[in-house]
């Protein structure tokens, strides 16, 4: 029984290639947002995680933060930057005067500056750490990222096993807004791909993609700014 229910998957398999060869850009675009919506994607897992820097804050997977998380965390990479860029500047002042002062056998002023000296590089590592400890916070929030992303992939697979997709009990176990996400995500990139080849006044004419915009913005948001781009 299930040696024949392999090779009917396999026969619809060939058979749905085949007619996504025929079809148009527009219609490829439209059936690809479908089956996003209808759970038929498989999920790429990234737990991909760099080192812990101390020099700039660092993003490994953006699909684990919230926009506004990210906004937050660019604006701390640009302050932060800019104050190691300061400190940075003054400690190479301080050690040029203090190679200057050692020359000159200068010891009330090589004490001097070295006193300086040591104050901006305490301020540096502070910086650095703070930056580190962001970091961290950063890479926690991946991990378990990737551990939900990693747990959804194989309740998923799971479903299309037994042909039982059950949207409420995945949104009850993993949250509607997270689903909706990665869906969104999906639905981005199927955009980037395929939107400049289409006929743009073909594509929102079509009544299934307008009731898909409705419940996907994101839809909208892409063609409307490659409309304004384009026009």
């Amino acid at each position: 029984m299930q040696k024949n229910r392999f090779k009917e998957k396999i026969i619809e398999k060939l058979k749905s290639d085949l007619d996504y060869g025929l079809q148009s850009v527009e219609d490829k675009l439209l059936n690809e947002i479908k089956s996003i919506d209808n759970f038929c994607f498989s999920i790429e897992v990234s737990d991909f995680v760099g080192d812990i820097k101390d020099d700039e804050i660092v993003i490994n997977n953006m699909s684990a933060f919230e926009k506004g998380e990210i906004e937050e965390f660019n604006n701390l990479s640009i302050n932060f930057k800019n104050k190691l860029k300061e400190l940075n500047f003054i400690v190479t002042a301080y050690l040029t005067q203090q190679k200057y002062a050692r020359e000159k056998f200068d010891l009330p002023m090589t004490i001097k500056i070295k006193k300086s000296l040591d104050d901006v590089l305490n301020k540096l590592d502070f910086e650095k750490s703070s930056i580190r400890g962001i970091n961290n916070e950063i890479n926690s929030k991946e991990k378990a990222y990737a551990e939900k992303m990693t747990n959804f992939s194989n309740i998923l697979k799971d479903m299309k096993n037994d042909d039982c997709v059950d949207e409420k009990k995945l949104i009850v176990m993993f949250g509607e807004k997270f689903i909706n996400n990665y869906r969104m995500g999906l639905i981005g990139t199927v955009l980037d791909n395929l939107l400049n080849k289409c006929n743009i006044n073909k594509l929102i004419s079509n009544d299934e993609l307008k009731k898909l915009m409705i419940k996907y913005p994101i839809i909208k948001c892409r063609i409307d700014d490659y409309v304004g781009t384009n026009s």
